[in-house]
């Protein structure tokens, strides 16, 4: 049953993780050791969101080149900044998200599945070519995917977009 496959999958993410195998982004156990608050998930949803509609404009490549799947992940009645593209795009292509398809999951569960689905789909962004990036490239994606929780990754990926847009500025 979900239950127990849930319960099996938290057993072996703390067995990777105590094994050394998957690990917390250093930030964000920085962040944890010094008792600062980690913001809510759904908050880092949306910063990882609008640094990804400005990195398609900073890129200058355009909406269209992001994975559909990536775009239904939007999550429904978010307010956004006055300039944020991605829903205006999803909207007009039909990309309706997701778990609005999937309604019969609570709330709650949908907005918890869906960030951990954003959490692993937005490293695709981060890894796709090799670069000379430190903050994208391969190595990092890889680092990424190892982070064992959900929060961990979104802070860890809007970090990583982060850095890249001060950059890139």
């Amino acid at each position: 049953d979900e239950k127990g496959e849930k319960s099996d999958s938290l057993c072996l993410e703390m067995e990777l993780t105590h094994n050394g195998i998957m690990k917390e982004f250093p930030s964000f156990t920085k962040q944890i050791d010094a008792n600062e608050k980690i913001p809510p998930s759904y908050k880092l949803e949306r910063s990882v969101w609008i640094c990804i509609d400005d990195y398609v404009r900073i890129q200058g490549v355009g909406y269209g080149v992001l994975p559909r799947e990536l775009l239904k992940l939007l999550p429904p009645g978010v307010t956004w900044p006055v300039n944020f593209g991605l829903q205006q795009y999803a909207n007009l292509n039909g990309l309706i998200p997701f778990f609005e398809e999937n309604s019969d999951l609570g709330n709650e569960h949908q907005a918890q599945r869906r960030q951990r689905r954003l959490s692993y789909a937005a490293t695709v962004l981060l890894g796709g070519k090799a670069t000379t990036s430190k903050v994208l490239n391969r190595e990092m994606r890889q680092k990424l995917l190892e982070v064992p929780t959900t929060a961990g990754r979104l802070w860890a990926v809007l970090e990583c977009f982060q850095e890249f847009l001060q950059l890139a500025r």
